[in-house]
């Protein structure tokens, strides 16, 4: 049996572009992914600075704004 180059070109072509698809596909999501994961680290990073900082009321409402900052980050995700 014989088999033709032009048909394993097109088989292979056909593979790539297929394998390309999901390349794109899980970027996207595990993109995502590390991202809501990196915000939600970093929330709770800033909820321990604010904890240790509960007397000094102007470095807890900077705090408190980048804390919102983040969640609506989060929202949009």
């Amino acid at each position: 049996m014989r088999v033709e180059l032009s048909t394993v070109l097109v088989a292979l072509s056909i593979l790539a572009i297929a394998g390309g698809f999901l390349v794109w596909v899980l970027g996207l999501f595990l993109t995502d992914k590390k991202d809501k994961l990196t915000l939600i680290f970093e929330i709770d990073r800033l909820k321990e600075k604010i904890e240790g900082i509960e007397g000094e009321t102007t470095k807890i409402e900077a705090l408190q704004r980048e804390l919102d900052i983040i969640k609506e980050q989060i929202k949009h995700l």
